[in-house]
């Protein structure tokens, strides 16, 4: 089963969108001096090599390390793991459809909405806890999940739901978190790659190379674009593209969904992975802490709000909500100091990025970027400045080719009168001939001076 699980996987990895950290399709494991294949590929082979029936055994020990990591002790009494109120659900490894276990290296996405579904239907279950340590999967099946995680989080009615990162959040596995309603990261995590990759290989040209020549039968023209043994076309090429850019489109759209932020303010980083640090000040998560710690912040919070009367709106919805709540625990008050750094932030990369985009800071970059770092102006006040600053003119520049020596010569200092000299005549009936004369000898005055008349000797 697991062979034909991880079989499954790869054909849904290989000529397809796929969302994967690039350091987990490119970065090998070494055995000795020889890199044997990537990260990716190892756990696909540990899947095909995986004996269910020893991994369900071992089930037991699994849930007691991941409870045991947040500082709890497990009941068992659960299809998820559960503890003092708080289900904890793995979205761990290799992130892949149609499969309904998790082993450590590969979840299946069929897994977390089962687990998701049983933890929001029971009563006993206070908050969700995704346990997240991932470089992404799947594009098939991952949607879907990320839409099911956003309906059932606190923002939608649901109960509340925390993202814990420890240590990687990426791609894929970033997509789901997004849809929590809070994220917390280890300082040693990382987060972000929400972007899109396929990979095509032409192995057109070894073939030739050993005589090799392929040859497709085929009816209908694109019944075998993409094939590995035939360069690509650009009527191809562009067809993968928008493959790859529907499957971005909708990547972007459910984390600035559950992030509650701008399609653009998604795009921006374009694919970028960050460290924990970078990603809290890019608002991609909302606090940096440990595990336990972070469980124990979020899970403060949403006490204080189930002492709220009915009527008021739930304060747990979203992180930015925490810091208006009366908190009287050090883990609350450190998640709302965190929540208010973030939304600080926030405001200030908005307000330099409104004045150096401003339509007013063209012909003005210099003194648009002295307002954005060095002032405390907002956007319409610096504008304002801008449109009445003069634009900077640019320097002509000339060409040496074009460089007129002689007037360059003439412009340095005084010059003697070049007029015509005494006793000859500026009338206007002059000939172009007589003219022309005049401005040579004047010229020969301006290089050897005035002709001198001879001296008598005595």
């Amino acid at each position: 089963m697991s062979k034909y699980q991880a079989r499954v996987a790869l054909q849904q990895l290989v000529g397809h969108p796929a969302l994967v950290a690039p350091a987990y399709v490119n970065q090998g494991v070494s055995i000795g001096s020889e890199v044997t294949s990537s990260l990716m590929l190892d756990d696909l082979r540990d899947l095909a090599a995986l004996v269910e029936a020893e991994e369900i055994a071992k089930d037991a020990e699994r849930r007691t390390v991941l409870a045991s990591s947040y500082g709890y002790e497990e009941s068992g009494t659960k299809p998820f793991v559960f503890a003092e109120g708080n289900a904890i659900i793995p979205i761990h490894g290799l992130l892949i459809n149609r499969f309904s276990g998790s082993y450590g290296f590969v979840t299946g996405y069929n897994f977390i909405r089962k687990q998701a579904l049983a933890a929001s239907a029971d009563p006993d279950v206070k908050t969700i806890i995704y346990d997240v340590n991932s470089n992404g999967g799947t594009v098939a099946g991952c949607e879907e999940t990320a839409d099911l995680i956003y309906g059932l989080n606190a923002a939608q009615g649901g109960k509340p739901s925390v993202a814990v990162v420890d240590a990687n959040c990426y791609s894929a596995a970033y997509m789901l978190a997004s849809q929590a309603d809070h994220i917390a990261i280890t300082p040693s995590g990382g987060a972000g790659s929400v972007g899109v990759v396929m990979m095509h290989v032409d192995v057109s040209k070894a073939l030739e190379d050993f005589g090799v020549k392929v040859t497709f039968i085929h009816a209908g023209e694109h019944k075998v674009d993409g094939n590995m043994f035939e360069p690509l076309s650009d009527e191809v090429k562009a067809d993968l593209q928008a493959e790859v850019d529907a499957a971005y489109d909708t990547f972007v759209a459910k984390v600035a969904r559950g992030r509650s932020i701008s399609d653009e303010d998604v795009r921006e980083p374009e694919a970028r992975a960050y460290g924990a640090q970078d990603a809290l000040a890019l608002g991609l998560v909302d606090a940096v802490s440990n595990p336990s710690e972070a469980v124990a912040s979020y899970t403060a919070v949403v006490a204080t709000d189930d002492d709220q009367p009915e009527s008021e709106e739930n304060m747990a919805l979203k992180p930015a909500a925490a810091a208006d709540t009366e908190v009287t625990s050090a883990a609350a008050i450190e998640a709302a100091a965190n929540t208010a750094a973030l939304a600080a932030r926030t405001a200030e990369r908005q307000r330099v990025k409104g004045i150096q985009g401003h339509a007013e800071a063209a012909g003005r970059e210099t003194l648009a970027a002295h307002l954005a770092m060095n002032t405390d102006l907002d956007v319409e006040t610096a504008g304002g400045i801008l449109a009445a600053s003069p634009k900077a003119v640019a320097a002509a520049v000339v060409d040496p080719k074009d460089e007129n020596h002689f007037q360059k010569a003439m412009d340095k200092g005084k010059q003697p009168e070049l007029g015509m000299s005494e006793g000859e005549s500026d009338g206007e009936d002059e000939s172009d001939e007589a003219k022309d004369r005049k401005r040579a000898k004047s010229i020969l005055m301006l290089q050897h001076g005035p002709k001198r008349e001879a001296k008598t000797a005595h």
